[in-house]
């Protein structure tokens, strides 16, 4: 008979605050320079439509999330959600994307002692008696704002810029100094509150100033905001150099994401022998424009039911018919492997 175990070590297994423990959730994150993500921050989405509702049907993010969501398993599951973080790659100013705003141009013109107070940096100033009766267009209207906004003292205020977008109907702002600062806005506690006529209210999209970011910062930073995703990939094309250190970052992190890196068949050699020591890095032949395959690994995370029966998915022997197969020779296939 074997030795109780026991006899050198009393056993006890239970669970402590299991109701105060949240998992994970193994989405995909993917980082993106596009201004429409805050600085130091991240938005997420529940389905391919809120993506091409906030970036555009156009837009490389919204193509992603389609290959991201579209893809179902053999046992009929999706992806669940996706999120988008910011890379600050260059130097940005302040800038504020504002809401659709429903403010007639008539209700403008009625309008002569416009108010908000807005904070640029460590300076907040009450921009007061703004006057919109001579305003013949939108156009018209934003000139207005920038003027208040440029007569204020100092760099940030006298070359910031703002236009009307006669697509989202918006008023967008851009100050005038690519430096770190923070943007807000609000009543000035006077006059004609303008906050939410203009569409600078809540719903606006407010992006602080950033000098620019490395790659293991942005990484760093997001991961810190939140670490609720299994995998994430990068929009643009980053140098080998830039790959390396994502890879770095990630291999530090002890397997707690997978990374995906787009390969050709002309640099998976040398991509791959750059990389070969970093875990958590996959390469991906990927060589066809709006096609994302290095994507397909973090779909089939997401999907991934863990709390299901006999649900964990193999990463081999998929099908998804929104690729076109990029290996169709032993010789080839044996190369890559």
């Amino acid at each position: 008979m074997a030795i109780r175990i026991n006899k050198y070590a009393d056993i006890k297994s239970f669970v402590a605050g299991a109701s105060l423990i949240q998992q994970r959730e193994l989405i995909g994150r993917v980082f993106t320079t596009n201004q429409l993500v805050p600085t130091d921050s991240f938005i997420s989405f529940n389905n391919k439509k809120e993506v091409g509702d906030y970036f555009g049907i156009p837009s490389q993010e919204y193509s992603r999330a389609a290959f991201y969501f579209d893809f179902i398993s053999k046992d009929f599951k999706s992806a669940r959600k996706i999120s988008f973080a910011r890379w600050v790659d260059v130097d940005t100013a302040p800038q504020i994307y504002g809401s659709k705003f429903l403010t007639t141009l008539a209700q403008f013109q009625a309008i002569t002692d416009g108010s908000f107070q807005l904070t640029l940096g460590a300076e907040t100033n009450n921009l007061t008696g703004l006057d919109f009766s001579l305003s013949l267009s939108f156009a018209d209207v934003a000139s207005v704002i920038q003027a208040s906004i440029n007569a204020e003292t100092g760099l940030q205020w006298t070359g910031a810029t703002v236009s009307f977008n006669s697509i989202k109907t918006s008023f967008d702002f851009v100050g005038g100094d690519a430096v770190d600062a923070v943007v807000s806005v609000s009543a000035a506690g006077s006059g004609t509150d303008l906050v939410n006529l203009i569409g600078w209210g809540q719903l606006a999209i407010f992006s602080d100033g950033s000098l620019s970011q490395t790659i293991t910062s942005t990484l760093e930073e997001s991961a810190n905001a939140s670490n609720n995703f299994g995998s994430f990939c990068f929009i643009p094309d980053l140098s080998l150099t830039e790959i390396a250190e994502a890879a770095e970052w990630n291999k530090g992190e002890n397997v707690l994401f997978q990374y995906h890196v787009p390969v050709s068949l002309a640099n998976y050699a040398s991509y791959s022998a750059a990389l070969n020591l970093y875990n958590g890095t996959s390469l991906t032949i990927s060589e066809i424009t709006e096609e994302y395959p290095e994507m397909l690994p973090m779909s089939l995370l997401s999907a991934t039911d863990y709390n299901g029966i006999d649900s964990v998915i193999n990463y081999s022997y998929q099908i998804y018919n929104a690729l076109t197969p990029s290996v169709s020779n032993t010789t080839l296939s044996d190369q890559l492997d």
